[in-house]
């Protein structure tokens, strides 16, 4: 379980644009470890268990598994996913993407991809209890 982590986004886009990683770390500063390169803009978001973490790579969500190490593609759908933010439940992760060519909330659960907003006015950075 990674409750007692830090996860950050790192960039050194002043010397190497191509330089963006989601790394964790513990609150003392020791024992980093990089976790992905990302094409991102926002921060990572803990499960309510603090078992996991997503977050937005180029287009998609990814999440990571502090049991298993290892991440998975969420979304795997390339289209424009952000602002992950996980249900009270820790099963759903919603976020935001324009993929109905229009800016809607999402969610993922069980391998799936749902649409849960519609209409004119753009939906973004969904916040759960």
């Amino acid at each position: 379980m990674l409750r007692d982590k830090i996860a950050f986004m790192r960039s050194n886009l002043a010397i190497d644009s191509g330089d963006q990683s989601v790394w964790i770390v513990n609150p003392d500063g020791a024992g980093s470890e990089k976790i992905s390169i990302a094409v991102w803009g926002y921060p990572p978001a803990w499960s309510p268990n603090g078992a996991k973490f997503a977050f937005s790579n180029g287009a998609d969500i990814w999440e990571y598994d502090a049991a298993g190490k290892s991440l998975r593609n969420v979304t795997n759908w390339g289209k424009g996913a952000a602002h992950p933010n996980y249900s009270a439940d820790g099963n759903t992760i919603v976020f935001a993407s324009g993929a109905s060519g229009e800016q809607q909330i999402w969610a993922a659960q069980d391998g799936g991809v749902v649409r849960l907003t519609a209409g004119g006015q753009e939906k973004d950075y969904p916040i759960l209890p």
